[in-house]
Formats: C-alpha cells, sequence, structure tokens
C-alpha cells in the first residue's frame, strides 16, 4: 500500500522515497532529519531538504545513511533502471480501455494491479512514472489518476502530433541554418519559411511583436543558441537580428524599416498580369495634339528611370512657347481597376539607398508610361506663351503624344548652362523670372543641404551631396510649380475639386537672429507649419502661390495620378472625373499609406546615414558640425558637416547656436538608431 508520512520518526535512514520536480518523478534516499524537513540525498547525486507532505514511500530500504555516497549512487542508478523496464512494459491504452468502463478514480495501486500480475514497491513507483511520463490517457486527480474521456484523448493526440510536427519543422529549419552559417546556401522552403518569418517579427518588433509568433521565435531563438553553439548578445530580438544576418537571410547591413512597417516591395502576380490587359492607346474620347515634332528633352538623375515629365521650347516672334510634359498614366488606368487600386493602396514610391519601392509595377513606371527618349508617350502638356523677358501672357493645358528626343542629368545641364546652351538657358531663364515673381508675392527661399548615402556594387557606401541651389535642379523644380500652379488654378477658377495643398504661415514673423549657416535655415524650417491637404483651395505660405496643387509625378504620387484624371476630364469635356466627396475620401484613404511609407523612408534614410558613420568611425577622424538646436537638460543638436544630418551630443560647454564644433564618433549602431559623438 502507498503511504503517505508526516511523522519523522517513521521514516528511517535509507528509506527510498519518490517526489515531484517540474511535472517529473524523482527518486531519493532518506538521509537525515532537520528543522521539521527530510534530508534526502537523489538521484541527481544532489542533497535536498523536503517537507514530509511532498514525500511518497513504497517501503523500499535502499542504503543506510552510513553507506558511501558512491553505494547510494550506484543503488539509485539501479533501481531507475529497474522502473524504467518495468514501465516499458506498460501499455497505457489496454489500461485505459480497461480502466474507462468505470468512470472512477484510481489510485496507483489500483491501477498497478490491472497492468501487473503482481504489485510491488518497484511496479507501484513504474506505474506512477509511466502515467507522469504520458498523460494521454489519465489525468491527475485528488488521490490517484482518472481516465481521460475520447474526446479528450483525440484532442491531446492532435496537439501531441502538432507538437512533434513543429519540433521536426524547427529541427529542420536549425539544420538549414547551420548549413547556411557555415557557407552552404540551402533555400529556406516550405514549413522553413514560417519560422524565419517568425524570427523576422521577433528582429524588427522585440517586445511589440505578435505575441504568437514571438513564442515560437523566442523557442527557435534558445533553440539555434543550444545547438549551434552561438553566443549571442543583446535582447532577444538582437540575437533573431544576429542569427537573420549569420545565416544570410538578412544581408550584413539591411535596412528594416520598410519590413518593420510592412510596406510592400514587390507585386503579386495577377497585378503584372493586369498589365499586359492594357491598351496600347488611351480608352477614352478625349482628343490628343500631335507634338512628336517637339524637341522634347528629360532632366533626371542618371539612375532614374521613371521619368515623368519632359520639358521643351519654341522661339516665337514676339518670345517663346515653353512645353511642360507629364506622362499620361491615368488615362491608362481606369478608376476601380486593379492597377489603380494597388497606386492607391501604396500611394507613393519609396526611394533608398538599397532599394526602390515602386507605386506602380516597374514595366509600367521605368517601361510603358516612362518618358523614355525615342519612345512615344501620350501626356497631358502644358504650353506657356512669354514674352521676351519670359513674362507669362497665356497658357493651357492639352492632351498630347510626344516623344522625348533627349535625355540629360543635372549635371549635363549645369555644364550645357554654364555654355549657355539656347534652350536650356530659355528654361532656366523661364524658372529665374517665375521664381522672383513668388518671392514678389511672398515666397521665401530656405536652404537644406543634403547627400544621399549610396551602395556600391561591392557594398561599400559613399555620399552624393545634392546641391538644391544648383541651376539645373532649380530649373526643374521652378518649372513643376509652374504646371502645379497653374494647374490649381485652372481647377479652383471652374470650382473643380483637387487634392489642394496649402500651408499656413509661421506664428511668428520675426526673423531670427543669426548669422546665415546651418543655424539659420534650421530656425527657419522649424517654424514653419507643417503643408495640407484638401478639396479647397488654399494659399500656400512658402510658395508664395494662392493655390497650389501636386500633378507632375503621376508615376510616383497616388494623388498626383487623380489630379491628373481631374485635369484631363476638365481639360476635355469641362466636367470633373470625382466629385468633391470623392477627392475628400481619397485624401483620406491615401493618408495611412502615405505615412507609413514617409516613416519608413525617413527611418531607412537615417539607418544609412548612420551605416556611413559607422564606416567613418573606423578611419578615426574628427568630423565637424554646427550646433543649430540648443536642447536644455539634453545636450545640443549638430548638423554633422558631412552628412547633413542632426543628432544630439553632450558635454558640450557654453555653446551658442551656429557655433562650429568638432567631434569623435564614439560608437555607432545603425540597427540600433543609435550614435554617441563626443566633443574633441
Amino acid at each position: 500500500m502507498t503511504k503517505m508520512f508526516n511523522i519523522a520518526a517513521v521514516l528511517p535512514h535509507g528509506l527510498v522515497v519518490l517526489f515531484e520536480l517540474d511535472g517529473e518523478d524523482v527518486i531519493g534516499l532518506i538521509t537525515g532529519y532537520k528543522n521539521g524537513k527530510y534530508e534526502v540525498y537523489t538521484e541527481r547525486d544532489r542533497n535536498v531538504e523536503l517537507n514530509a507532505s511532498r514525500l511518497t514511500s513504497y517501503q523500499l530500504q535502499g542504503p543506510t545513511a552510513q553507506s558511501s555516497s558512491a553505494e547510494r549512487r550506484s543503488y539509485l542508478a539501479e533501481l531507475r533502471s529497474s522502473i524504467l523496464s518495468k514501465s516499458e512494459s506498460v501499455n497505457l491504452q489496454e489500461l485505459w480501455e480497461v480502466a474507462s468502463t468505470e468512470q472512477k478514480e484510481y489510485t496507483e495501486r489500483e491501477l498497478a494491479e490491472l497492468a501487473f500480475a503482481s504489485v510491488s514497491p518497484i511496479e507501484l513507483i513504474a506505474i506512477k512514472h509511466s502515467l507522469l511520463t504520458e498523460r494521454t490517457f489519465f489525468k491527475r486527480g485528488k488521490i490517484g489518476f482518472l481516465p481521460r474521456s475520447e474526446d479528450d484523448i483525440v484532442q491531446i493526440r492532435r496537439t501531441q502530433e502538432a507538437v512533434a510536427r513543429k519540433r521536426s519543422e524547427r529541427q529542420s529549419v536549425i539544420s538549414t541554418l547551420k548549413e547556411r552559417i557555415s557557407g552552404t546556401l540551402t533555400p529556406l522552403e516550405g514549413s522553413a519559411t514560417y519560422h524565419i518569418e517568425s524570427l523576422q517579427e521577433l528582429a524588427l518588433h522585440g517586445d511589440s511583436a505578435d505575441l504568437s509568433r514571438k513564442k515560437d521565435a523566442i523557442e527557435l531563438v534558445q533553440a539555434i543558441k543550444a545547438e549551434l553553439n552561438l553566443e549571442l548578445r543583446g535582447d532577444l530580438h538582437e540575437q533573431a537580428h544576429a542569427i537573420l544576418v549569420k545565416s544570410r537571410v538578412w544581408p550584413q547591413r539591411q535596412s528594416l524599416p520598410l519590413l518593420r512597417h510592412g510596406v510592400p516591395t514587390t507585386f503579386k502576380a495577377e497585378i503584372l498580369a493586369a498589365i499586359e490587359q492594357l491598351p496600347r492607346v488611351p480608352n477614352s474620347s478625349v482628343s490628343y495634339r500631335d507634338c512628336r515634332a517637339l524637341e522634347v528633352l528629360t532632366i533626371d538623375d542618371e539612375k532614374t528611370l521613371d521619368i515623368d515629365d519632359g520639358l521643351s521650347v519654341e522661339p516665337t516672334i514676339d518670345g517663346y512657347r515653353f512645353g511642360i510634359h507629364v506622362t499620361d498614366v491615368s488615362s491608362f488606368l481606369e478608376q476601380g481597376s486593379l492597377l489603380d487600386t494597388v497606386g492607391c493602396q501604396r500611394a507613393t514610391s519609396i526611394y533608398c539607398p538599397d532599394v526602390s519601392v515602386h507605386m506602380l509595377p516597374p514595366e509600367l513606371s521605368e517601361q510603358r508610361l516612362s518618358l523614355l527618349p525615342g519612345e512615344e508617350r501620350f501626356a497631358l502638356s502644358l504650353f506657356i506663351t512669354t514674352d521676351r523677358n519670359y513674362k507669362i501672357i497665356s497658357w493651357e493645358f492639352s492632351p498630347t503624344i510626344i516623344c522625348s528626343k533627349r535625355r540629360l542629368t543635372y549635371d549635363e545641364v549645369d555644364d550645357l548652362l554654364e555654355n549657355e546652351e539656347e534652350t536650356l538657358l530659355a528654361l532656366y531663364n523661364l524658372a529665374s523670372s517665375h521664381e522672383a515673381e513668388r518671392y514678389r508675392l511672398g515666397g521665401i527661399r530656405i536652404s537644406k543641404r543634403e547627400a544621399l548615402v549610396q551602395v556600391n556594387s561591392d557594398d561599400s557606401l559613399t555620399l552624393q551631396v545634392i546641391d538644391d541651389a544648383s541651376a539645373a535642379r532649380n530649373l526643374v523644380s521652378e518649372t513643376m510649380i509652374i504646371y502645379n500652379r497653374l494647374a490649381a488654378k485652372l481647377c479652383a477658377q471652374s470650382e473643380i475639386a483637387l487634392p489642394f495643398r496649402g500651408q499656413e504661415p509661421p506664428d511668428s514673423q520675426t526673423e531670427p537672429q543669426l548669422p546665415p549657416g546651418p543655424a539659420l535655415d534650421y530656425a527657419l524650417r522649424v517654424r514653419l507649419k507643417r503643408s495640407s491637404v484638401g478639396s479647397q483651395p488654399a494659399r500656400h505660405y512658402t510658395l508664395g502661390i494662392p493655390c497650389y496643387t501636386q500633378a507632375t509625378s503621376p508615376l510616383r504620387r497616388y494623388l498626383d495620378l487623380c489630379t491628373q484624371r481631374q485635369l484631363i476630364s476638365a481639360v476635355a469635356t469641362g466636367a470633373p472625373a470625382y466629385s468633391r466627396d470623392e477627392i475628400d475620401h481619397l485624401i483620406s484613404i491615401t493618408e495611412p499609406p502615405l505615412s507609413r511609407a514617409q516613416a519608413a523612408s525617413r527611418e531607412a534614410r537615417r539607418f544609412w546615414y548612420l551605416a556611413y558613420l559607422e564606416d567613418r568611425k573606423r578611419s578615426n577622424d574628427v568630423i565637424a558640425g554646427t550646433i543649430v538646436r540648443l536642447d536644455e537638460g539634453r545636450g545640443v543638436s549638430v548638423e554633422l558637416d558631412e552628412v547633413f544630418q542632426s543628432f544630439t551630443v553632450k558635454g558640450v560647454r557654453s555653446a551658442t547656436l551656429g557655433q562650429t564644433i568638432s567631434l569623435k564618433i564614439a560608437k555607432v549602431d545603425p540597427f540600433g538608431e543609435y550614435i554617441r559623438l563626443d566633443p574633441v
């Protein structure tokens, strides 16, 4: 009979006892009694102190207290072997089939009697071991064990199968990652995809990761560390990131913001298939003017392929006729079609140093609808007639067919302007004249130095400094402002709704008292209010324009595409394609993906700035910067000369705005979005 002992005198030295630890049975020998607890030597070669209530004795006597540890250890090992051997002979399913005929709770002795022909201490311990090890058929009761119901057994088996399958899948993933770490890029296929995505979820979101995947990922991280003997530092999300990099699932420098914000970077097969169904000419009754003879040129960065706009110049008797041509996207993408919906869901293209994420598939944005040289394209053109002093006399929008003759880069245009190339000089003079007019109307110009990180083919990083004051960039930006300004004016005069852009003036009109330079530019920028988008015309403070919209990038911005659709309808029929309520709805539904894309783009750019500075740290050079903000109690904000980005610096004494200081890069962690700059 199984007996629980609570009186110290009853339990002699050397008595075999059983107790549970973490759901498992552990065998031990009584070696003493002290302070109300029994001293027990366990089969794990440890001495523990336990209350009598935790001990079960089967009246089996082992070596006494005078025996050596080796004797006790040997005895317990042989006893365990005997128990396991006896336990293996127990068929719990057959035992359940017999026991389940009565819905009652069975003692260990009763179950042992059903399982064995005789009942000995070894058999009692063996039956308990079996019941604790395999819990499919019986569950714990108050004094013994209860047979489970058939439904419970089916559910438990399903769970066990799922756990076994998961364990097998996890082991397969670990083996695959081990091969990848050792240099063999074994494909990650099938069920491995789920586990890798769980690791990515943990690496991207840390404590905010999806709970179900977070648990799986943490278990996988621990299993990988143990089996592959990896020493990984940092929090669990940092360890998950390290595993993904070591196994080359992610590159050494993987910009994570696009993944973290859930920005789609590819297009599904059905979206690409929809391109093949597009017509070669617009499905509309719009009449397109044949302007293929015009000498249209485009100006973009060297690597740009999604070319939205082109320019042309024709001398007239009294001045010039300028053309600003924007590729017609809206006439090919039927409103509400699959491709139109995709554009709406993405809202904008995103350009990062390591990847470009297009609003529309590259087959459209970089090929069929891009203003590539020598290719005929449909466009919505703005024609402007000026006098010889570049004063605008008249203007009109017209659907056209054009063919770009020249593709120029900004650097090429700057060189040609220095040599006073006639066409470009006329365009530059138009831009300068219009800019001067805007300033007379209250527009302002605030300089913003910019440097773009470029990832080279050998994974090295370099900087491309953007001169926003260059003649070529000013020419392009100002001609686009002209197009957008007159598009807004046309619709405002006709009371046609658009996604109008406005900006209220700053609360204070007082100019900051700072010398010219980064600190003044920063002070002027931060006082500006954010621009807004609405279906009613509104003045734009910085541009100095009564009403404004954006219509020159329909390949890259969905609201530009909608504006173009509205303009073409207004020009061709006099009626809008959208009501004001529909424009308000479009503004509303594109705001979330726009915010997501802007946040991802901003974070990605900062990541690459930090990655560049991480490389600069290795050279141990001093880097200069200008103090642009004083953060009381937190240090100062310094705009670094090389990357033109601001970072917080502590330990600067007697700091003043506009002060130039020298800094050492002490520590950089691009993935942790952290940098420490120390004053020299």
